[in-house]
């Protein structure tokens, strides 16, 4: 802890930013909480335990779960449930699913591959309050969901599909850590994940967490939709990159093992 506090002070220093003790908070693997307890008070910070939040997401490394989710979807429903919402005529049940309800989901999307029970939930729910103007009873949908879901261009309504979103907002993830974009986690994806790897070819760790494996999976969706730029080619690997058709010629090579000598 004394280290840690050396780091933190010379963090302060060379920054000039100066860690809030009072919104800061320890946890710790592998200790008992008596001894996680003692060191959270050595460094005047609060002991939490798991679940814990991060900017209202779950820290987890494992996979999302339902319970994982219910604070965003308690959230949708408080909005729905809210009483100025009930006197909202249709139109303005659209407009506010368009602007606020649809938005709750987006930044979760764009940090995990939330499960697709939760999604349809939300989805369901906005539906209903969209006909209803309520959660309660019954009423005819005068459209189905997946007609609500398509754009004013082909008669739908331009309400977000969810699962689509949630989809493109990790081939997003994908497409940062393969142009090695300026952002501090790309920098860490490719320093702990990716050292000495190729991106497009290398295999899913069996030990890696659920977050990495779901980025990885969805390496074959992106790359169908990737469009590579060889330039000079002092960047491009021939056998690992996306320069030739839609996956390397690492994955299509009968013979790679002979030809991998060659490098790249």
């Amino acid at each position: 802890m004394i280290a840690v506090e050396e780091v933190l002070a010379e963090f302060t220093k060379i920054t000039g930013l100066e860690v809030n003790y009072a919104k800061t908070s320890l946890l710790v693997g592998g200790r008992s909480i008596e001894a996680s307890k003692e060191l959270a008070s050595i460094l005047k910070v609060q002991y939490v335990r798991r679940p814990v939040t991060y900017l209202g997401i779950p820290l987890t490394s494992s996979r999302l779960g339902i319970k994982d989710c219910q604070p965003i979807l308690e959230k949708t429903l408080q909005r729905i449930s809210n009483w100025k919402s009930r006197f909202l005529s249709l139109a303005g049940r659209h407009q506010l699913i368009l602007s606020v309800l649809s938005a709750f989901h987006i930044f979760w999307s764009q940090t995990f591959i939330l499960p697709g029970s939760v999604l349809d939930t939300m989805a369901k729910k906005c539906a209903t309050f969209l006909w209803n103007g309520f959660l309660m009873g019954r009423k005819m949908h005068q459209a189905s969901l997946s007609t609500i879901c398509l754009s004013k261009e082909k008669g739908g309504s331009g309400m977000t599909n969810m699962k689509v979103w949630n989809q493109a907002a990790y081939l997003g993830l994908v497409f940062k850590i393969a142009v090695k974009g300026p952002s501090l986690w790309v920098q860490w994806a490719w320093e702990y994940h990716l050292k000495n790897k190729f991106f497009w070819t290398m295999k899913i760790p069996s030990d890696c967490s659920w977050v990495w494996r779901c980025v990885l999976k969805a390496r074959e969706n992106a790359a169908k939709l990737s469009v590579y730029t060889l330039a000079d080619g002092k960047d491009t690997y021939i056998w690992h990159d996306l320069w030739c058709d839609e996956a390397p010629l690492w994955n299509n090579l009968v013979a790679r093992q002979e030809w991998g000598s060659l490098g790249s």
